[in-house]
C-alpha cells in the first residue's frame, strides 16, 4: 500500500510530467495526466490500497515518450516553479504589460513542482494541479470548463490550511496568477461583471500581499469569492 508521501511524490511526478506534455503541445496527453495526478491526490489513508499508482507512472513514460501533438493553436508557455511562489514579492510575469491586472493574452504560466512531498500542503498540489489542467483547457478552447477548474482550484486554496507561513505564501501567490489568469478568460467570454469581480478580489489580494505578515488570514475571509 502506498504511503501519503509516495502519493504526494507520484503526484508531484505526474504534474510535471503533465507540464511537460503542455510545452510540446501534447494537450490530450497532459490532460489525461493531470487527471491522473489528481485522482492521487484525494486519495487518503482509507482508499490508498485502492490505488495503482503503477499503471499512472507507465502511462505517463509512455505519453513522454510518444508524444502526440494537438493540431491546435498553440499558447505561449512561461513554466512557474513552485519554489519562485514562495518568495515574498510579486511575481514577475514575463511578456506581461506592468500596468494591468490581467497577464497577456495568448501566454499561460503552468506550475512544476520541485520540492520535498513533505514541504507541500495537499490542498495547495491539488490547486496546482486544477490549475494546470484548465491552461490544458484555454489550450483547447475550453474556457468555461478552465473558469470551473480555476475557481474549484482557488476554493481548495482558500480552505488550505497551514501553520507555516512559507506554505500558506506558496497557495497566495498561486491564487494571485490564478485570477490573473481567470480575468484573461472572462475578458475572452465578454463577462464584464464577473470580470470586475474578478479584478477587485485580484487588487484586494495584490494589496494584501504589500503588507503580508499571514498570507492565509485572507483566505479564510474571502473564500468563495473568486
Amino acid at each position: 500500500m502506498p504511503t501519503q508521501v509516495e502519493l504526494m511524490q507520484t503526484v508531484m511526478y505526474l504534474n510535471n510530467v503533465g507540464v511537460s506534455l503542455m510545452q510540446k503541445h501534447c494537450y490530450a496527453q497532459a490532460n489525461r495526466t493531470f487527471t491522473d495526478a489528481l485522482m492521487l491526490v484525494k486519495a487518503d489513508a482509507d482508499n490508498a490500497a485502492m490505488v495503482d499508482i503503477g499503471s499512472k507512472l507507465l502511462a505517463a513514460s509512455k505519453s513522454l515518450l510518444h508524444p502526440e501533438r494537438d493540431p491546435v493553436p498553440a499558447l505561449q508557455l512561461i513554466v512557474i516553479e513552485k519554489e519562485d511562489l514562495r518568495q515574498a514579492q510579486p511575481i514577475v510575469f514575463q511578456g506581461a504589460d506592468e500596468n494591468s491586472h490581467a497577464i497577456s493574452p495568448g501566454v499561460a504560466y503552468p506550475v512544476r513542482v520541485e520540492s520535498d512531498p513533505t514541504d507541500i500542503a495537499e490542498g495547495e498540489l491539488c490547486g496546482i494541479v486544477m490549475y494546470n489542467m484548465a491552461i490544458v483547457c484555454i489550450c483547447n478552447g475550453m474556457l468555461n470548463k478552465s473558469l470551473r477548474l480555476m475557481r474549484l482550484g482557488y476554493d481548495i486554496l482558500s480552505l488550505s490550511e497551514t501553520d507555516n507561513d512559507a506554505p500558506a505564501l506558496t497557495a497566495f501567490n498561486l491564487a494571485i496568477i490564478l485570477l490573473k489568469t481567470m480575468l484573461c478568460v472572462l475578458a475572452e467570454l465578454g463577462r464584464r461583471a464577473e470580470y470586475a469581480r474578478c479584478a477587485d478580489m485580484l487588487t484586494r489580494l495584490s494589496d494584501e500581499a504589500s503588507t503580508i505578515v499571514c498570507p492565509s488570514s485572507f483566505f479564510k475571509s474571502h473564500a468563495g469569492a473568486a
